[in-house]
């Protein structure tokens, strides 16, 4: 039986934060794993310059990415229906190096424990 994973959370840097967007802009703010559940979390600016924020199940992103792009249109994000693939891959990017960023440090204990050649 393994160890459940701790629970998680990292944000961007203040300075990230407060840095100026424009209509049309995503953002990641930041993720969560709480009892082995991730949660990714974007700011947009729709198109009349209201903020917008809201926390997916990162799964959702990868398999119901209808109810995510639904989110962001409902909040006043254009997206081209062409650009739509697009749009999803790159949500998948981010929601993936949220993962492989805490993967370094399994990596090096997993070195330590490594006989030496």
């Amino acid at each position: 039986m393994t160890a459940p994973l701790g629970n998680v959370k990292a944000s961007v840097p203040p300075e990230q934060l407060k840095a100026k967007m424009n209509p049309g802009d995503v953002s990641f703010l930041g993720f969560e794993r709480k009892d082995n559940v991730f949660t990714v979390t974007f700011a947009w600016i729709d198109m009349i310059g209201g903020h917008h924020e809201h926390t997916f199940a990162r799964g959702d992103i990868f398999a119901d990415f209808n109810k995510v792009l639904k989110v962001f249109t409902d909040g006043g994000l254009p997206i081209d229906p062409a650009k739509a693939d697009d749009f999803h891959m790159r949500l998948c990017q981010l929601s993936t190096v949220m993962v492989q960023e805490q993967a370094p440090a399994a990596k090096a204990e997993a070195k330590e424990e490594a006989p030496a050649k």
